[in-house]
């Protein structure tokens, strides 16, 4: 689907019902609530999520891979099914909106971690803001009322939203804006956790590892993104069903790399150190200029 698609079916769903979650982070994901919103808040939140999307008209999309890092004027748009998929679940969490318990006003405070504008009657959309909403309190301060774009004296507690958003997740596409909210939200939502086994199996079905090495290797992941998302790639790939360790190591060494922190015994090292040497290897990330000979890494690949 074109951006400038998405980006209509966006504002197609803002002209229809909203409705506001916020969320807060406990070791098992997110605690989700729903807040109460009045017309003139309703109407708010619309207008600052068009003028987002309104913002994004003339940037371009380009695909989420293992390498992929946003530059300035780009956005992620995920439609792959398998990704789609390892979202649901944040997804799920924002259709269910309307259906969660309520939240009073009076509690939303500084241990939010996440919201979203849930828009849509029967095809949802959700807009995440990863970051804090920024909460004030009283005692002269002023703080900056993002609706009305002005400076007023409260004197009730604040709470403000934010002139920009994270991403915004359809139930069948994802458009990322900001990639390190992105991932981290992915992370805390438990969503990586709950994938690097799956991802890692195939790993230790097919090739041999140190002693310790698929321990550090999750551990790793769980943290790095750009470590979880080539477990990804390799897992969707599959190609290490049919290559042995010996393969590796004699990629390795045209690659001229220090065998040592590559295969140790006939079976693969981890060490976290230097956690990209064995995932470019695994992924086919590294190759040889054939004018010059020089060592290259591969950005990006596309299949036949």
């Amino acid at each position: 689907m074109p951006l400038n698609d998405v980006l209509l079916a966006a504002h197609g769903a803002l002209e229809q019902d909203v409705s506001l979650l916020v969320a807060y982070q406990n070791p098992d994901g997110f605690e989700a609530r729903s807040v109460t919103l009045g017309e003139t808040a309703a109407a708010g939140l619309r207008d600052l999520s068009r003028e987002w999307l309104a913002t994004l008209e003339n940037y371009v999309d380009v695909p989420y891979e293992a390498t992929a890092e946003l530059a300035d004027g780009q956005v992620f748009l995920i439609e792959d099914p398998n990704t789609v998929a390892e979202l649901a679940p944040l997804y799920d969490l924002a259709n269910q909106a309307v259906e969660l318990p309520p939240l009073a006003v009076d509690d939303l405070d500084h241990r939010i971690s996440m919201y979203a504008l849930v828009a849509g009657n029967e095809e949802r959309i959700a807009l995440f803001r990863r970051s804090d909403p920024r909460i004030g309190y009283t005692g002269g301060r002023r703080w900056l009322a993002v609706f009305g774009e002005r400076l007023e004296q409260l004197d009730t507690p604040a709470f403000a939203f934010y002139s920009s958003l994270d991403f915004v997740l359809a139930s069948d596409w994802a458009l990322v804006v900001n990639q390190i909210a992105f991932e981290r939200l992915f992370r805390d939502a438990g969503l990586v956790e709950q994938h690097i086994a799956e991802w890692v199996q195939g790993l230790e079905q097919h090739l041999p590892w140190a002693d310790g090495s698929v321990e550090a290797l999750q551990e790793v992941a769980i943290r790095d993104s750009r470590v979880w998302r080539r477990l990804r790639e390799i897992h969707r790939r599959g190609h290490l069903a049919d290559v042995e360790i010996g393969e590796i190591r004699d990629y390795a060494e045209e690659m001229d790399l220090d065998i040592e922190n590559v295969v140790v015994d006939e079976r693969l090292v981890f060490r976290p150190e230097d956690r990209f040497t064995i995932l470019h290897l695994l992924n086919e990330d590294l190759f040889r200029g054939p004018l010059t000979d020089e060592r290259f890494e591969a950005q990006r690949k596309t299949g036949a």
